[in-house]
């Protein structure tokens, strides 16, 4: 079949806007050839501006409200589950991509349908340990026991880096896996075009940190003690979808104008207001092994945007990005005693040569976009 009459579907029952990496890969994909591209997913609940491509047809189901009655919450997963198979039926793709257990069950039973004719790929955000697997709830059990059934007949299984996949390969020791692949989350090479790491850092010094917050499984209470003791040296303001009621409390009792609780920063204006700080910081606590061996998204934002990056020591699987001799810098931090933490050597530029970041999500893409297009039945 040539590649003009291949038709892929990618199936990510999260919102896409909440997944930059996915939206990153469908423009590299949708400018890596001419096949249908058709995606299902869920609305975009978030506010957030919603993603469209000319060359991408994307399919929307209603999003899963966790605070809904049980019994409209099975009928959500129904709607989204048999609407996406109907689909799959309908438009018979050639090959299907999935992201994460939730979105595997249709991939997988259109898969069986079809005689195993066409491809099955697969890529995980995240890493789940067989003890995640028996806590979560029952559907991703289900659908993970499925999983492990096609895991040898996958043509292509990806994880964010290696340490993860040595432990998803670890987890599953009888499966002998066809294609297994590192794919990293780094942001779009334009934004090196953008921005330029300062050649010195001046005080005030200002940190930020965008994403989600937890005052349990992050270092924030350790961090805000160290910012409220800078008395002003130091400047930290956060970006967010939105903040628990515990933590944005907590802030409030704090009364410090030194620390900024603000809203959310849209994705494409990272470039833009980013390199108005100097640090960017990642307070993981690493409470699970998905977090011990993590390099997240934010990492490389951070760089791309020229800041130097503060990383939690307890994330392991950001230590291969530590630098040297050049900035910006990431460096290792120990978030539980910021009291002998050296600030001034951290941001120190002397005797470093600047480096822009190389971390860019075009290379790792089209590899992928290449194996799609070049695939055949």
């Amino acid at each position: 079949m040539s590649t003009s009459q291949n038709r892929i579907c990618i199936i990510h029952f999260q919102p896409l806007e909440k997944y930059p990496p996915v939206t990153n890969f469908l423009d590299c994909l949708a400018r890596s050839n001419n096949q249908e591209i058709i995606v299902i997913s869920t609305n975009n609940h978030l506010g957030l501006t919603v993603y469209e491509n000319d060359k991408v047809r994307i399919l929307r189901y209603p999003t899963i409200k966790q605070g809904a009655p049980a019994i409209i919450r099975i009928f959500q997963y129904l709607v989204f589950y048999i609407g996406c198979l109907v689909n799959l039926l309908i438009k018979r793709p050639d090959q299907i991509l999935y992201y994460e257990t939730l979105s595997s069950f249709p991939a997988i039973i259109y898969y069986y349908l079809s005689l195993k004719r066409i491809k099955l790929l697969v890529h995980y955000h995240e890493y789940n340990s067989p003890k995640e697997y028996k806590t979560e709830m029952l559907l991703s059990r289900y659908f993970h026991h499925f999983e492990q059934k096609t895991y040898s007949q996958i043509s292509w299984l990806a994880h964010t880096n290696k340490e993860r996949m040595e432990l998803f390969i670890r987890d599953n020791p009888n499966i002998k896996f066809a294609n297994t692949k590192i794919m990293p989350n780094y942001p779009p090479s334009t934004w090196g075009f953008i921005t330029k790491s300062k050649n010195e850092i001046s005080w005030p010094l200002k940190i930020v940190y965008v994403g989600a917050t937890s005052l349990s499984t992050m270092f924030f209470f350790e961090f805000f003690e160290w910012i409220k003791m800078q008395e002003g040296k130091v400047l930290f303001d956060i970006y967010s979808f939105s903040y628990p009621t515990d933590f944005s409390d907590y802030v409030k009792k704090m009364n410090t104008p030194y620390i900024v609780l603000k809203d959310k920063l849209i994705y494409d204006c990272f470039p833009k207001i980013l390199p108005k700080y100097d640090v960017g910081v990642i307070l993981y606590k690493g409470h699970i092994l998905n977090y011990v061996y993590n390099a997240p998204n934010k990492l490389f934002e951070y760089l791309a945007c020229g800041l130097d990056v503060w990383v939690s020591q307890e994330m392991e699987g950001s230590q291969p990005f530590v630098t040297k001799d050049t900035y910006p810098k990431v460096t290792m931090v120990d978030f539980k005693n910021m009291n002998t933490f050296d600030c001034g050597e951290a941001i120190s530029r002397k005797g470093l040569r600047y480096q822009p970041s190389d971390y860019f999500c075009e290379p790792v893409y089209s590899e992928l976009a290449n194996f799609i297009v070049h695939a055949k039945r």
